[in-house]
């Protein structure tokens, strides 16, 4: 390179955990076979970063998450002495713009006419944005006042504003290609809305551990 790069892109997969937290969780938890570990899943996502000196870049960043897991009632049986199954399906969809801090220049100028990278750059940030959730539950329910079991399919979906804090290393191998590993949590509630408005706002924080491959140009 002749000169510092101006343009990084990032891609990335890894896990995420919500929080899961909040009564429609709590309810889904006490009443079916489901932990809140259930509702981790992979984590898929990308970055473009525009340089605006050595240490500082203006980032968007773009994921999803989406975890699907099959449960059963906890208390009941249908009449068939047969499990009561349902399926839930949980997706998180984060989109930011936000400020990356380098904690080391990325590089040095050798003359006017060589740029040389360092290979290990720590980083720390923090962005704002958007989150679309979708939240899914269906299968066999029970009516506990008349004692049977009814087919239903329950669908809350919306989007809300977030917040994030992340930090994470790059490793060059070369001027323009690098490796990453990215922590991130991510801040949000949602209004449930549909068949799931009667509940408090959905509770949509959680950590995402990520790594990935980097482009510089």
């Amino acid at each position: 390179m002749f000169r510092p790069p101006q343009v990084t892109f990032h891609l990335r997969a890894g896990a995420a955990v919500p929080n899961a937290g909040g009564d429609l969780f709590d309810l889904m938890t006490d009443e079916l076979t489901l932990e809140r570990r259930d509702f981790a899943a992979s984590n898929f996502g990308g970055d473009i970063a525009f340089a605006i000196n050595e240490r500082f870049d203006v980032m968007l960043s773009v994921a999803s998450s989406s975890s699907r897991r099959n449960s059963e009632s906890r208390d009941w049986v249908g009449e068939d002495d047969l499990p009561i199954e349902q399926t839930t399906k949980f997706r998180r969809t984060p989109a930011t713009l936000g400020l990356k801090y380098h904690l080391r220049d990325r590089g040095r100028m050798i003359g006017n006419h060589a740029w040389v990278p360092n290979n290990l750059v720590p980083y720390v940030g923090a962005g704002v944005g958007l989150m679309w959730y979708h939240i899914e539950q269906s299968g066999e329910f029970v009516d506990e006042i008349e004692l049977r079991t009814f087919d239903e399919s329950y669908v809350s979906s919306g989007k809300t504003t977030t917040a994030q804090l992340f930090g994470g290393a790059e490793y060059w191998v070369s001027t323009r290609v690098g490796f990453s590993l990215d922590g991130r949590y991510q801040f949000a509630k949602g209004e449930l809305t549909g068949d799931f408005a009667e509940f408090t706002d959905i509770d949509l924080r959680g950590f995402q551990l990520t790594a990935g491959a980097s482009i510089r140009l």
